[in-house]
């Protein structure tokens, strides 16, 4: 496992240690072989995890289990949805994302600027669901939206989640 090559590397010959974090799927359909694939990344030398985007409550309440079992840092995913089109996408072409039916449905007819506005409610609204369970974010820029993520974390800096 290459995260195990890594620490050997950080005990015997790297001068500056590298931190080694690995993925954790808490859209999986069966969580438990996740969980079980993250304490076998623990032991290999895996600190902490990304998870994927939390789109679902789902996901939300599998993140919950993963904070209650886990030792590491876990860092939660935000990826801002922009449009129905790219909701319908990430849910059934983007392996690992699980986009929830209601939030698709709201996207529905919206314009671009309408989608944003929305992207920014329902990912401040996913960062607030998972704030208890997460040791800190990571934001997945859309279609190169810099501007729409400024948004978004000037808001989660006004509820104090960052």
């Amino acid at each position: 496992m290459l995260a195990r090559f890594i620490t050997i590397l950080n005990e015997t010959s790297l001068p500056a240690p590298f931190r080694v974090f690995g993925a954790l799927n808490v859209n999986a359909r069966n969580f438990d072989v996740q969980l079980q694939l993250a304490r076998d990344k623990q032991e290999n030398g895996v600190r902490g995890f990304l998870t994927q985007p939390v789109l679902t409550a789902q996901a939300a309440e599998n993140l919950k289990k993963a904070r209650d079992t886990l030792d590491g840092k876990l860092l939660g995913g935000i990826i801002p949805i922009v449009s129905h089109r790219n909701a319908v996408f990430m849910n059934s072409e983007v392996s690992g994302i699980t986009v929830d039916e209601g939030i698709i449905a709201r996207y529905e007819g919206l314009d671009r600027a309408a989608g944003e506005d929305l992207a920014v409610e329902i990912s401040l609204d996913a960062a607030k669901k998972i704030a208890p369970y997460v040791d800190g974010f990571y934001l997945i820029t859309p279609f190169g939206r810099t501007g729409l993520m400024a948004r978004i974390m000037e808001h989660m800096r006004e509820e104090g989640l960052v």
